[in-house]
Parts: C-alpha cells; sequence; structure tokens
C-alpha cells in the first residue's frame, strides 16, 4: 500500500495445481510458457524464463576401480579429491569398489564392482590408481589399452607399465599435487597423452 506506481505485472512462474490458487484481476500478466498460460485459463503475455550466456569451464570424468584399503590409497583418493575441489577443478570421480568408504568427500561417486566398467574408463578424461604398491595392475593397462590416460603413484610396475604414456607421481602430498597443478589443469596435456595412447597394446615399449 505504501508504494506508488504506474502499472503493475504479475509473472506467472507456476502452473495452476489448486483449485483455489487465483491470480490477481487487477494486474497484468507475464506467463513464462504457455503451458503455464493455458492452465490458468488467462490472458497474458508469455516471456520465457532468460538464461545467461557465460564460459563454461570443462568438467573432468574420473574413474578407479581398487579396494579401498590402506595399501590401495584409500586416504590418498580423498586428499586429491579435495586439492582438486579447492583448486576449482570440476570433477565426477567414479570409485568401483566393494569397500564401504570410511569418509565422504564431495564428488567422489562409489559404485558396486562389476566386470563390466570398460565403458566407463574408456568415457574418462583419466584412470586414477593411487596404491602403495602393484606387481602388475591389470586395470592401468585395460585404461590404457583403451587410450585413457593414467595417473598413478609410483608403484613397482609404473616405469614399466606406464613411462611416459601416462603420469607417474610421488606417494606423498607434494608428488600429487604437482600432478594436479601441471597435468589435470592442463587440459593439452591430457590430450597429448591420449593421442600417444592410439597404438598402445600390452607389448609396447
Amino acid at each position: 500500500s505504501n508504494i506508488v506506481y504506474d502499472k503493475a505485472f504479475q509473472i506467472v512462474h507456476t502452473c495452476k495445481m489448486q483449485k483455489h490458487w487465483e491470480l490477481r484481476d487487477d494486474i497484468e500478466k507475464i506467463f513464462v510458457s504457455e503451458a503455464a498460460r493455458k492452465s490458468w485459463d488467462g490472458q497474458g503475455q508469455i516471456i520465457p524464463n532468460m538464461t545467461i550466456n557465460q564460459n563454461i569451464k570443462k568438467s573432468y570424468l574420473f574413474v578407479s576401480a581398487t579396494r579401498l584399503s590402506w595399501e590401495q590409497g584409500e586416504n590418498r583418493i580423498h586428499r586429491f579429491a579435495k586439492m582438486l575441489k579447492d583448486r576449482g577443478v570440476l570433477f565426477t570421480w567414479l570409485v568401483f569398489s566393494d569397500h564401504a568408504p570410511k569418509q565422504y568427500t564431495d564428488c567422489l561417486v562409489y559404485r558396486q564392482p562389476t566386470l563390466d566398467i570398460l565403458s566407463y574408463v574408456k568415457n574418462a578424461d583419466a584412470f586414477i590408481q593411487l596404491s602403495d604398491m602393484e606387481a602388475f595392475c591389470y586395470s592401468i593397462v585395460e585404461a590404457m589399452s583403451l587410450g585413457v590416460p593414467v595417473v598413478t603413484t609410483k608403484i613397482s610396475s609404473a616405469e614399466e607399465l606406464v613411462g611416459e604414456k601416462g603420469f607417474v607421481c610421488e606417494n606423498t602430498e607434494e608428488g600429487i599435487y604437482i600432478v594436479l597443478k601441471e597435468v589435470l589443469i592442463n587440459d593439452d596435456l591430457l590430450k597429448q597423452k591420449r593421442k600417444n595412447l592410439i597404438n598402445y597394446t600390452t607389448s609396447s615399449d
């Protein structure tokens, strides 16, 4: 009652879902869609809700298939994820494991293990393995054979399996940070590694 105006509009963002809902008769209506206007049997303009054009940041998809245990780097997975989030990297990280996580970290999505995760790996930006030690990590070889770059800690067989075709980091916070800073935030490096893996097989030197 204390506002003075020449003309008023009522913007209707919802369909009429309750019989007792009513619109004011003395105000011009603006509906956000034809569906909204029809539901009210009303007269008025249609002006759809606007969206704002903006630069969309790249979001990443990571995949891991591992037991959630100390030797398989469960704590490292959470530290890695937290570092990514703290640096503004947008990502979803699928972790296939039959162990329940001991803690929750946003963007980590835990899935029950399945014998067919290759379609998930194939579409990933990187396969991540953060174990303390692996004599032969079959999942690393599978990922690389699909042309997917691997980020791994310096496990026993890392140089033998991954070499220059992936990213090997030290089993330390600083080592993981270097990979984050110089690799995952630089999309061109991921693309180059993927290109290098096109003809990769287990017999590659």
